[in-house]
């Protein structure tokens, strides 16, 4: 991600302003996201080629009955890459960036010694949610 000083500056303050960090509780697991909303998709265009990762998608809201853009990444390896430059720009997001790092670097490390016997005995394709991982969801909606 070799960017220039203003995209950076561009791209934290869309993180800022209208960004999300979270970690999703979904029914197939644990979802690391880093999100970005607008009207606008072009902006979003803008913030997607800068960081060079991630997908642009449409929703709709129920409370104004309007349309919108989501810019999302996902994926743990993918998650740390953007959140290691990102970290030390932000401000109101820093904490909740810094446990989500932390939870992917876990996952990592903790997917890194599944074997094939664990996908045979558990199914899926990683190790087992532990509370430890839960307890990330807590802790990143209350940073």
């Amino acid at each position: 991600m070799g960017m220039k000083e203003y995209e950076k500056g561009f791209v934290i303050g869309m993180m800022e302003g209208e960004g999300s960090i979270c970690l999703l509780n979904k029914k197939d697991g644990l979802q690391p996201t880093i999100s970005m909303g607008s009207k606008d998709r072009v902006l979003l265009e803008r913030v997607k080629s800068i960081i060079g990762y991630g997908h642009i998608h449409k929703q709709f809201n129920k409370k104004n009955n309007k349309m919108y853009w989501i810019y999302q990444i996902g994926g743990h390896k993918t998650i740390i890459k953007v959140l290691a430059w990102m970290i030390p720009f932000l401000i109101t997001k820093m904490k909740r960036a810094l446990l989500l790092k932390e939870y992917c670097e876990q996952r990592i490390e903790k997917n890194s010694s599944w074997t094939g016997r664990d996908i045979r005995k558990y199914g899926g394709s990683g190790p087992p949610y532990s509370e430890s991982d839960y307890k990330f969801v807590e802790l990143i909606q209350n940073a």
